[in-house]
């Protein structure tokens, strides 16, 4: 009995054996597929923060780049607007010459019809009369003797060396009403020589408060063409005879071939070549110009006032008929 016993024990403990064996294996199992789970779970999680890393990368440059685009984009902006103020004020430029265009033209126009009408003695003895008539006004008169006044009353003797302490006429010229009235009705109509010219009437306007300007006139025989600024106008004409040089007046730009006097404000200029009627008005509002500045200088201050004004008549006169 003793032995069965025994034998029983022993097959007991060794399907214990057998079972605890298999729980182990079991257990080794289920280690094993954690580990790898583990392993797994450890990869996912380095790979996780490595996109993480790429992705805030990619946020930081891009932030870069929009930044740069936006820097850009005010750049752009400001050049845009430069570009469109610099052409605003073009164009602005443009039709402000476009309207002094339109001014000369409508002026010229004005003087076109005046000149026409000229033709006629009755007609100009008409006109003569009426402009005695606006020269005498009693306005420009007594503008004129406020000018002589402030003019004598602030000048001292040509020898003396105040003299040349004086104020120069074109600093002072815009506040002498009379002077003004002149500028406006006799000289700068006088000077608007036409549509072609590119002559500028204050260049020459402020140049003559100064001092006088260069006229002469010339031989074409020993003077040639190409001593003067000249403009050549272009004859298409076939014949076969000799025909005088063509060429434009340097002050109104018409075609002619009496070119016979020269002009030039400075002498450190180039002479320009006119035809008669451009010298003409340009000698009228020189001697204009200078009989003003020997009054504005003190040299007629001994001199009758109304004798003075009779002089401006006759000059403004000149000036008229000039243009």
């Amino acid at each position: 009995n003793n032995a069965s016993s025994s034998c029983d024990d022993i097959r007991t403990l060794k399907a214990q054996l057998a079972a605890q064996s298999e729980t182990i294996r079991r257990l080794q199992d289920d280690m094993q597929a954690l580990n790898m789970k583990y392993v797994a779970e450890i990869e996912r999680a380095a790979e996780t923060l490595y996109e993480k890393d790429m992705v805030e990368q990619e946020l930081e440059e891009l932030s870069c780049r929009l930044f740069e685009q936006a820097n850009d984009m005010v750049a752009q902006e400001k050049r845009a607007k430069y570009a469109l103020e610099n052409q605003l004020r073009k164009t602005q430029e443009q039709l402000l010459a476009e309207q002094n265009q339109v001014r000369d033209l409508r002026l010229q126009q004005q003087q076109d019809i005046v000149l026409q009408r000229s033709t006629s003695s009755s007609i100009s003895t008409t006109s003569c009369s009426s402009s005695l008539t606006e020269y005498y006004s009693p306005t420009i008169m007594e503008a004129f003797k406020e000018f002589v006044k402030q003019s004598t009353s602030t000048t001292t003797p040509p020898s003396s060396n105040k003299q040349q302490q004086r104020v120069p006429l074109i600093k002072m010229h815009q506040q002498y009403s009379f002077l003004k009235i002149c500028q406006e009705d006799d000289i700068e109509p006088c000077l608007r020589f036409g549509l072609q010219s590119r002559w500028s009437i204050k260049k020459i306007i402020d140049y003559l408060l100064k001092q006088p300007c260069f006229i002469e006139k010339i031989d074409s025989s020993t003077t040639p063409i190409s001593a003067d600024h000249y403009q050549h106008h272009s004859n298409t004409s076939t014949s076969t005879h000799s025909t005088p040089i063509v060429g434009c007046c340097s002050a109104c730009g018409e075609p002619t071939s009496e070119l016979d006097y020269r002009f030039r404000l400075d002498i450190n200029e180039d002479w320009y070549r006119i035809d008669r009627y451009c010298r003409d008005r340009l000698v009228a509002v020189c001697e204009f110009y200078v009989f003003i500045r020997n009054i504005y200088m003190g040299f007629y201050a001994d001199r009758d006032v109304s004798l003075l004004y009779e002089e401006t008549v006759r000059l403004r006169l000149q000036i008229f008929y000039a243009r």
